[in-house]
């Protein structure tokens, strides 16, 4: 029996084409919300592991974060250079 073949139509491109478009908003916004709160949280949480996994992928840009939140960026960057090497270390390079 022949395998059936999927051929694009013009109109399952323009679909997709919508779907990618629609996904890289939702992407960019749920960015955004896991930025924001791995910021609460690296500032709200002592546990050091959780911090260390937290701090490389936090971005330590103020212009990033909503005005609400910018304090909290200045926090995070005073709690990593207060800590241990590792994060010492981390904060550096992130700002």
């Amino acid at each position: 029996m022949p395998e059936p073949s999927f051929r694009p139509s013009a109109s399952n491109s323009s679909i997709s084409e919508r779907l990618s478009a629609t996904g890289s908003v939702r992407r960019r916004r749920t960015g955004h919300e896991w930025l924001d709160t791995a910021l609460q949280v690296f500032v709200a949480n002592d546990d050091l592991d959780v911090r260390r996994c937290i701090l490389p992928g936090l971005s330590l840009r103020v212009e990033r974060y909503p005005e609400e939140l910018r304090p909290m960026v200045e926090e995070a960057v005073r709690i990593a250079r207060t800590s241990d090497d590792y994060l010492r270390h981390r904060v550096e390079h992130q700002v």
